[in-house]
């Protein structure tokens, strides 16, 4: 519970500091770091989990996630309290008909948000099951297996705010990103073997780097940088935390109701789908929102 509570406030207040710090021209790059928060914990706990094993067991990782709280702690006190940039532009002008889009925008990233999140983790929590169960893989190769698409993931994060810096629309990158991850779900029938296998995990690692990055740009996109931008990323991130509770969950129900993993693959891949689509409307409500500026 306390974990709980802990990661729900430092998922919205750590990305509002962090755009609201962030000039106009760097937000993308500073989303796309901010968007690989999640990854670079899966990667640091997958590079650590060796050693800790050899040491003390899997109670050594406690002992030293303890320890960066306590970093990250005094670390946190030597940051500015005003999250206002200086180069941003506040949004009081808008229509009523505008916030009401906005609002719109945001909590359709929320619903899309939940429906991906639910999927991602339902993907990563089924992969080292799959690896060691199936596969048969011992620690080493099984950890190699798992880091592929999260080592991919935290590259296209980056990659993808460097995109949206240099002007390549938001809602197209939005929508391709969730294509590869529809089709693993629905081609890969369950199996990751030979060259099908690492094709899949390449194309899913790579599609579900975009995606993150381009829902954390939505609440500057929906309201702007500063203080607005706080309770819009409460907003999508509370979608973000059901679709984290609900993936793995799903996931565990599945394959004791069915004893395989013969129903996660159309029940993942319908959810999939559902968060494509979603993405095709909130790529629409964006058009509407900026008619006269290029897409985004």
């Amino acid at each position: 519970a306390l974990e709980g509570v802990g990661f729900a406030v430092l998922a919205i207040i750590g990305p509002t500091l962090a755009n609201g710090q962030a000039k106009a021209r760097d937000l993308p790059v500073v989303i796309g770091a901010t968007a690989a928060w999640i990854p670079i914990g899966q990667l640091a706990a997958v590079l650590l989990a060796p050693a800790a094993l050899a040491i003390q067991g899997w109670q050594s990782l406690w002992v030293l996630g303890f320890l960066g709280c306590l970093a990250f702690a005094a670390w946190s006190r030597r940051m500015p309290e005003d999250d206002a940039p200086h180069d941003a532009k506040p949004g009081t002008s808008e229509t009523g008909q505008a916030r009401q889009r906005s609002r719109r925008i945001l909590l359709l990233t929320a619903g899309l948000f939940c429906l991906w999140a639910g999927q991602y983790f339902a993907f990563m929590t089924w992969l080292p099951e799959y690896l060691v169960t199936v596969h048969e893989l011992g620690l080493t190769m099984a950890l190699a297996g798992y880091s592929l698409p999260v080592s991919l993931l935290i590259v296209f994060t980056l990659v993808t705010g460097v995109l949206l810096r240099h002007g390549v629309s938001l809602s197209v990158l939005l929508v391709v990103s969730l294509v590869p991850q529809v089709a693993v779900w629905w081609l890969s029938s369950g199996t990751l073997e030979g060259w099908h296998g690492l094709a899949a995990l390449v194309s899913y690692g790579i599609g579900a780097g975009i995606t993150p990055t381009c829902l954390f740009a939505m609440p500057s996109r929906a309201v702007g940088q500063g203080r607005a931008a706080a309770s819009a990323f409460g907003i999508i991130m509370t979608g973000r935390n059901v679709g984290v509770l609900f993936g793995p969950i799903l996931l565990a129900q599945l394959l004791r109701s069915s004893g395989s993993w013969s129903l996660a693959t159309p029940v993942f891949g319908t959810v999939t789908t559902l968060a494509f689509l979603c993405a095709l409307v909130v790529a629409f409500e964006l058009a509407a929102r900026h008619p006269r500026s290029r897409p985004h």
